[in-house]
């Protein structure tokens, strides 16, 4: 079997090459004998080596270093070159230094870009209006360097950024086109919108987003907090369901009846991460420690990260959705590629309703997730891979 040859990642993205070249590499991964015999290391050398990674904070310092036309040798110039040159431009170009409320001085945040090997996807929004970049440019950090979609053609927020990149203009003026968005009554899709050039003017464009605004009613979308809320609450279900089953071993006095609302974060902590160490404060082991942080971006599925969402004092992402999502489809006794299908159904219609994009083989952690689910033992594969990143470091 062609692996995903039946899975049309292309109907919901961009058809990129390196979309097409993911695909193959992943289908060489789980067709080849090693993954047959549930050999983890087969997976984590793949996502270790052989997906292609562009390291952020290399590729702004080049984008940096050409557009200013530096003369001096590229490794030889100092990062508080570019700090400089990133604090100008945003002040030259009125740009916010945060989408939302922050307690980071701007100064800090900017040593973080220059020195982080993945980040956001809103940091390459506020870059793009920092720097005042072209829509090509914003684009190719979305899709090269952070290994995610381009543009969100179903996320008016988007949508209105990429108008605004298209014709260099502030993000003032986004700011004023969404309040015009919310502010008039939503007019018919015209002719132009429909035929899909809303980049032309702002009239199009706002017909266009009113046609999104439109159709998102149908159903009615839950929040990225509200979508995380029921996957854990059905984890919590799932995870009851095994503590039962292992009380069953028990002697009858000696068994406890385990339910839903008896299950914490610490407990999911332990069903998704037993393959990672613990540091001697009984936490997991430091991210940076693990050999695929740099691929999987410094998420994990830790008991602080749980709890923070569920306080609401962190926001949920795309990949908290996807790992709670395919930890409920592990536990599915089914073969292979019914559950890669349900998973990818199931996933890519919560993240739509959430404004997210869609799972995208190009990402590795979405790679991960998909030959996971795909295997044998899901759950049994993603713990071994993540032991495997943390054999060849010392513990913290």
């Amino acid at each position: 079997m062609n692996f995903l040859q039946s899975f049309d990642f292309e109907s919901t993205i961009r058809d990129f090459d390196f979309t097409r070249k993911a695909r193959q590499q992943i289908s060489h991964v789980v067709t080849s004998a090693t993954f047959a015999d549930m050999d983890a290391q087969e997976v984590y050398s793949f996502l270790a080596q052989g997906m292609e990674m562009v390291s952020f904070k290399d590729q702004l310092k080049r984008y940096l270093y050409q557009r200013a036309e530096i003369e001096e040798p590229f490794n030889q110039v100092q990062n508080a070159v570019y700090q400089d040159i990133l604090l100008n431009s945003f002040e030259e170009n009125n740009a916010p230094h945060s989408f939302g409320p922050t307690t980071t001085r701007f100064q800090s945040a900017v040593k973080s870009w220059l020195a982080s090997e993945r980040v956001r996807r809103e940091t390459v929004f506020l870059l793009g209006f920092g720097l005042n970049m072209q829509v090509e440019d914003v684009e190719r950090y979305l899709t090269r360097v952070l290994s995610e979609d381009s543009f969100r053609a179903g996320d008016p927020t988007e949508t209105i950024f990429r108008y605004c990149f298209h014709h260099r203009l502030p993000y003032a003026r986004a700011l004023d086109l969404q309040a015009a968005l919310h502010a008039s009554p939503a007019p018919k899709m015209g002719p132009v919108a429909e035929a899909g050039n809303y980049l032309d003017d702002e009239a199009a464009l706002l017909a266009h987003l009113s046609g999104i605004s439109i159709k998102e009613q149908q159903p009615a979308k839950l929040t990225t907090l509200q979508q995380f809320q029921q996957l854990y609450r059905r984890c919590q279900a799932a995870i009851s369901t095994l503590y039962n089953s292992d009380e069953e071993e028990k002697p009858k006095d000696q068994r406890r009846v385990w339910q839903p609302e008896d299950i914490g974060p610490a407990d999911l902590e332990q069903a998704l991460c037993s393959g990672i160490p613990m540091s001697p404060s009984g936490n997991l082991s430091r991210a940076s420690l693990s050999l695929l942080n740099k691929q999987f971006a410094s998420y994990r599925p830790s008991r602080q990260r749980l709890t923070g969402i569920l306080k609401q004092q962190q926001q949920a992402d795309r990949y908290d959705l996807m790992t709670l999502t395919f930890f409920l489809h592990a536990q599915e006794d089914r073969p292979g590629e019914e559950r890669l299908t349900a998973f990818m159904d199931e996933t890519n219609e919560l993240l739509r309703q959430c404004g997210l994009g869609p799972l995208y083989p190009v990402n590795p952690y979405d790679a991960f997730l998909l030959i996971c689910t795909y295997s044998d033992c899901p759950l049994a594969m993603y713990t071994e891979v993540w032991e495997l990143s943390y054999q060849t470091v010392p513990a913290n």
